[in-house]
């Protein structure tokens, strides 16, 4: 954060770190987009993208979801967690379709996260997530 307050566009395109990635962006574009057509079921306005059984997750934008169905106004993502034992829930509003109701953080309180009104996670068991994942997208699905 601190190149991007003091340093101009130009310069920070230019940092070798900030290159790596978007070159990796720009090689995983196309599986990318690919992997969440494929990971993704939508509920109404609601679209999960559950990646617990990918391989590999691919570099891209997290924003690329809402780009790929502008209609859905919020996603829910389900990810594996590094810990064992463990996935991670992530629900968002969309950044173009902003119609939501749904308050992120009120949601994903219920299942022990928490975050802000437009994006928000929750980490649970292994064990406990398949059960989660009904019950957030019914708690969703009713806003």
């Amino acid at each position: 954060m601190t190149y991007c307050r003091h340093s101009p566009i130009d310069e920070i395109m230019r940092m070798p770190e900030v290159e790596e990635r978007v070159h990796r962006y720009q090689e995983n574009e196309e599986r990318a987009e690919h992997q969440i057509v494929r990971c993704a079921t939508i509920h109404g306005d609601l679209i999960v993208l559950d990646m617990r059984r990918e391989p590999m997750i691919y570099a891209t934008n997290q924003f690329v979801v809402y780009g790929l169905y502008p209609e859905i106004k919020l996603s829910l993502h389900v990810l594996k967690d590094v810990s064992p034992g463990y996935v991670r829930f992530a629900l968002g509003h969309s950044i173009f379709n902003r119609g939501a109701k749904v308050d992120a953080g009120a949601v994903m309180l219920e299942f022990g996260g928490g975050g802000h009104k437009v994006a928000a996670g929750a980490l649970v068991r292994e064990a406990e997530a398949d059960s989660v994942l009904d019950r957030i997208v019914t708690r969703v699905s009713k806003n």
